[in-house]
């Protein structure tokens, strides 16, 4: 029953996409010459063979501005489950002849996402994927005379969303060749809407977190806008922006309070140099905290994290000629020390030189020697993920990164270690932000398809391998297995079977490696694009002692410790 429920909300739910179109009722012409007018295209392949090509610029704020928010879709007695979508307002200040909406996936944690995960059929059919698009035609002959009047508004309510995923929407208008762009993502759905949480009874109304997203479009910073509480607005979000630095570092830059009301809310954030950034939102109360350390009674606010790149400086241009002005000062400056440094330099040299020159040439003649080169050997970082299930297990795993780090040339992460000392909000943020330098290694046991097929893993010390092994398949279908290979690694120990492994992540990871008979392949593809690492196998052999003393006390100890997570 659960199924053909299930098959059916499917098949509704695409029946709404399908149908999914603008409501253009809102566009007012001065005149009816062209009566054909406006002209909806609803069909993704056909919007996607006219969308334009080339290099697109940015619409000015003053130009083309977007909204968003969630329409909730609640079952009403029938055969569909419940679900999100996606509310999206285009306003319009100038006469334009047709624009464009495309919607695309960037990453999405639910497998049940079809935008990020289910590409087979788009594939099938039209040889590529192409992205859910959406166009209006408003008038033909784009030379003529304006014939609209503006401002221009319409609305999308098309898209279904899912809770923790982060989409793209890119609006587009024409002739103008301009686009605006916004970042979105949600919380859980049961945070976003008390009454899909009323529906599911998994939450009380105050348990609520904003969507939120970010428009990268004007040339002198972001705009950070999120949907107020439609049913009790009055309240205060707390946002946090984090900018990811070059060590892989969560480096806090900006914090600020916003009333929130019913309707779109936010604020412009100036002067903001290219980088990636998170940004951290949540409702401000008394009785939660940003981040619990193990503390008893401690409860951590419903929270939503947004995740976005920039990949260009977004600088006022106060900023910028302050920029230009402090550099060509600190030019000066330099050069003006430089200078007077030389003149110094050179007439105390002509001193020495005159007066003891002789006691100089036997001085560098006593001290010339040679310097000694003294070669630099880069540490590959490396973060092990494994499944909690048992102790001897994650002594096993332990005495494995000692290992990596004594003989193997690694700085190793593990949550036992560094994992959870990290700055970052949650763990799962911090390994989602490792530099893509960073080799992530998992470590499957025998449990590990049962710990993914569990549904309610969250506080359960596998829940972190459960959302990292997940992230790790979506970088796979993303990256291709080339790609991906450089960055990830699955391995067993000799007392796990292969058989009881997840067959999706073997489909990805295509090859498994046994520790510790096969180290040192695990080393050398570790280490696979360095081509000045070296390594003595038969010493790597011999190091392995304490591993597989920690795997004879595996397979030593009790079938109830051994299989703990049975029990739960």
């Amino acid at each position: 029953m659960q199924l053909l429920l299930f098959i059916l909300g499917t098949i509704i739910l695409e029946l709404v996409k399908a149908k999914c179109e603008p409501v253009l009722s809102k566009i007012k012409y001065l005149d009816r010459s062209e009566g054909e007018f406006p002209r909806i295209i609803s069909d993704s392949k056909l919007c996607d063979d006219q969308y334009p090509v080339g290099d697109l610029e940015d619409c000015d704020d003053s130009l083309l501005d977007i909204r968003l928010a969630s329409h909730p879709v609640l079952p009403d007695a029938k055969n569909i489950d419940v679900h999100i979508l996606l509310n999206i307002s285009v306003l319009i200040h100038a006469n334009i002849s047709q624009t464009f909406i495309k919607f695309e996936c960037l990453r999405a944690l639910n497998y049940e996402d079809d935008y990020c995960h289910n590409h087979d059929s788009q594939i099938q059919k039209w040889g590529k994927m192409i992205w859910p698009c959406r166009s209006a035609k408003l008038r033909g002959n784009v030379e003529v005379a304006a014939s609209i009047q503006t401002p221009i508004t319409f609305n999308f309510d098309c898209f279904p969303i899912f809770g923790m995923s982060t989409y793209k929407l890119t609006a587009l208008i024409l002739p103008q060749r301009c686009k605006i762009e916004a970042t979105l993502t949600t919380p859980m759905l049961h945070q976003l809407d008390p009454t899909v949480a009323a529906f599911y009874k998994t939450g009380k109304s105050h348990d609520w977190s904003p969507l939120i997203y970010v428009i990268t479009s004007p040339a002198d910073g972001i705009w950070i806008l999120f949907e107020g509480n439609k049913y009790t607005p009055a309240h205060q979000i707390m946002f946090f922006i984090y900018k990811i630095n070059d060590s892989n570092k969560m480096e806090p830059i900006h914090s600020r309070i916003v009333k929130s009301s019913n309707r779109t809310n936010g604020f412009k954030y100036q002067n903001i140099p290219k980088a990636n950034y998170s940004v951290y939102g949540f409702d401000k109360r008394m009785d939660c905290e940003v981040h619990c350390n193990d503390e008893n009674n401690c409860i951590t606010c419903p929270h939503t994290i947004l995740k976005f790149q920039l990949t260009a400086d977004k600088f006022t241009e106060t900023e910028i000629l302050a920029r230009k002005g402090a550099r060509s000062l600190s030019f000066f400056l330099k050069g003006l020390i430089g200078a007077a440094c030389g003149v110094i330099f050179y007439l105390v040299g002509n001193i020495v030189r005159v007066r003891i020159c002789g006691h100089i040439r036997l001085f560098r003649r006593a001290t010339t020697g040679t310097v000694e080169m003294v070669p630099l050997v880069r540490m590959k970082e490396v973060v092990i993920l494994y499944s909690a299930d048992c102790s001897q297990h994650k002594d096993a795993v332990i005495a494995f990164g000692e290992f990596l780090e004594e003989h193997g040339k690694c700085k190793v992460f593990l949550d036992e270690w560094e994992l959870y000392k990290s700055d970052a909000p949650t763990p799962l943020l911090w390994f989602e932000n490792m530099s893509p330098d960073v080799f992530k290694l998992f470590v499957l046991s025998n449990n590990s398809k049962k710990m993914l097929g569990i549904t309610k893993s969250e506080g359960l010390p596998f829940h972190l391998f459960r959302s990292c092994i997940e992230t790790a398949l979506f970088e796979q279908s993303r990256l291709g297995f080339e790609e991906w290979s450089k960055k990830y690694m699955v391995c067993y120990f000799a007392y796990s079977c292969k058989d009881t492994f997840p067959s999706t992540v073997l489909s990805a990871a295509r090859k498994v490696y046994e520790i510790p008979g096969e180290t040192s392949k695990i080393l050398g593809e570790i280490h696979k694009n360095e081509g000045n690492f070296t390594f003595d196998e038969k010493m790597i052999s011999s190091k392995c002692e304490k591993i597989n003393a920690k795997i004879k006390n595996y397979i030593d100890a009790s079938q109830k410790d051994v299989h703990l997570l049975e029990e739960m």
